[in-house]
C-alpha cells in the first residue's frame, strides 16, 4: 500500500480562488505583460490606420472595416484586463454548491484529488518550488502545465517545516530543478510557437483588410480598363486623359457611342476613382449648331481647387465656327465615329 508522507486538504474558497488566478498568471510572466503592450499599442495603431485611411480616401469600406475592428479590438482588451475576474466569476459559480474539497497527497507520487476528480503525477514533472507567507507553489510541466498551491496551515499528514525539503529531494532525484530564470526562458520557449502564429496573424490580417478595402488604385493612361470590373462594367476605349494638380481625368467611348469623362482624385501618390459623366455623341448637333458663338462645357471640380472644363463638337463646326482666340484654350483631340469626325475639348482652370 503506498504510504503517504505528506496531505495536504483545503476547501476551494473564494480566497483560493483568486490564489489560484494569481499562480495562474505566473506562468506567463514577463511574457505576458509584454505581449499585452504590444497588442495593446499594435490595435490602437491598426484601428487610426482604418480611420485615418477611410477619411483620407473618402472610402465606405474602409469606414466599415474600421467600426469592426474598433469592436473586436474593444472585445479583446476587455478580455485581456478583465480575464482574471472572468475567471474568479467561473469559479464562483462553484462556489454556489457545497465547497469541494482538494486533497493533495504525497508519496509514491504526487495525487491530486478535486471533488471525485483525481489526477496523479510522478515527481519529475515538478521543475518549480517556491514558497510565500501562506503557500508553497509548484510548476508541474506535464501536458498541463500548472502552478499547485499548497497551503502551510492546511497539512493533515506531515507538517510545514519538513514539507519543502521533502519535496525538492524528491523532485530532483532525476534532474536538478530550474532556477527562476531557468522557468522564464523555458514558459518563453514553450510560449514562442503560439505567441508567433498570433503575432504573425496580427500583423498580416489588419494589412490585408486595409488594403483590401483601400478603394483600387487606377492609371489615368489605362483608367477604363483599371475601373471596368469596379464601377462601369462595360468595355470603353480610351480616348486621351490628362494630369492636374489634385487628381485626373480620363476621357473614352464605348460601343453605344457614349463619351465617358472619368474624375480621380490623387491620395497619396494613388489616383482613385471620384465620379465620372456620361455624354451620348447622339446630341452633339443639338448642343453645337444651335449657336456657333458657344462653347458647351461640363465641368469637374477638384479639391485641390482646379477644374476641367471639356466638351464633344463636330470637327467642321470646331474648325469653322469657333474663334481661333476661343479654341487656342483648349486641348483638341480629333477622332472618328461612324465615318463622322469629332473634336474633344477641354481645359484646366
Amino acid at each position: 500500500m503506498e504510504t503517504v508522507r505528506f496531505e495536504n486538504r483545503y476547501e476551494i474558497t473564494r480566497k483560493f480562488t483568486r490564489d489560484e488566478i494569481k499562480l495562474s498568471q505566473k506562468r506567463s510572466g514577463k511574457i505576458n505583460l509584454w505581449f499585452v503592450l504590444i497588442v495593446k499599442i499594435w490595435s490602437f495603431l491598426m484601428v487610426a490606420l482604418f480611420w485615418i485611411g477611410g477619411f483620407v480616401f473618402d472610402s465606405p469600406n474602409l469606414i466599415r472595416t474600421a467600426v469592426i475592428f474598433s469592436i473586436a479590438v474593444v472585445y479583446l482588451w476587455g478580455q485581456v484586463l478583465f480575464r482574471g475576474v472572468t475567471k474568479f466569476r467561473q469559479f464562483s459559480r462553484i462556489l454556489e454548491a457545497p465547497k469541494p474539497i482538494r486533497t493533495v497527497s504525497f508519496g509514491e507520487c504526487i495525487e491530486i484529488q478535486t471533488g471525485n476528480s483525481t489526477i496523479k503525477y510522478p515527481y519529475e514533472k515538478v521543475r518549480f518550488i517556491e514558497e510565500n507567507d501562506e503557500c508553497f507553489y509548484f510548476l508541474i510541466w506535464a501536458n498541463s502545465k500548472m502552478f499547485m498551491p499548497v497551503y502551510k496551515n492546511s497539512f493533515t499528514v506531515g507538517s510545514a517545516d519538513e514539507f519543502l525539503e521533502f519535496l525538492k529531494e524528491k523532485c530532483a532525484e532525476k534532474e536538478p530543478l530550474w532556477s527562476k530564470r531557468q522557468m522564464n526562458k523555458r514558459m518563453a520557449k514553450d510560449l514562442l510557437l503560439p505567441f508567433v502564429a498570433f503575432f504573425v496573424l496580427l500583423g498580416v490580417m489588419p494589412v490585408w483588410l486595409f488594403a483590401r478595402s483601400l478603394p483600387p488604385s487606377i492609371n489615368p493612361e489605362t483608367a477604363f480598363q483599371d475601373i471596368s470590373a469596379h464601377y462601369l462594367y462595360e468595355e470603353v476605349e480610351l480616348i486621351t486623359s490628362a494630369k492636374i494638380q489634385g487628381g485626373a481625368v480620363a476621357f473614352g467611348k464605348n460601343e453605344t457611342d457614349n463619351i465617358y469623362t472619368l474624375q480621380l482624385k490623387k491620395i497619396l501618390n494613388r489616383y482613385v476613382f471620384e465620379n465620372y459623366y456620361q455624354l451620348p455623341l447622339s446630341g452633339v448637333s443639338n448642343r453645337n449648331m444651335r449657336n456657333h458663338n458657344s462653347i458647351y462645357e461640363i465641368e469637374l471640380l477638384f479639391d485641390s481647387g482646379a477644374a476641367v472644363l471639356s466638351g464633344v463638337a463636330y470637327a467642321g463646326w470646331w474648325d469653322e465656327g469657333v474663334p481661333a482666340a476661343v479654341k487656342a484654350e483648349y486641348e483638341v483631340i480629333l477622332f472618328d465615329d461612324g465615318g463622322v469626325s469629332y473634336v474633344l475639348y477641354f481645359r484646366v482652370v
